[in-house]
């Protein structure tokens, strides 16, 4: 399976607390390959290089297909 990786360097993982255009925010899931859901695939067919739905304070939900090269995006901590 792809990985998303941060313009860091870390991989992107469901629950990464992180900014987006200064703003704090958390990664909802990450999509990477066509799934049994049609509403997941549907990002897959829009997006076939895949990416991630975060939810970002003062924006609501933001699909970031382009996550290792928007430098808007900052990964910030990780729950363990």
């Amino acid at each position: 399976m792809k990985s998303l990786i941060y313009p860091s360097g870390d991989e992107v993982r469901q629950g990464d607390q992180i900014t987006y255009h200064g703003e704090p925010g958390t990664i909802s899931f990450i999509i990477t390959a066509k799934s049994s859901d049609p509403a997941m695939d549907w990002y897959m067919e829009q997006f076939p290089e895949g990416g991630c739905m975060a939810s970002v304070e003062n924006m609501g939900s933001v699909f970031l297909a382009n996550c290792q090269t928007d430098e808007d995006l900052k990964f910030i901590a990780r729950r363990i």
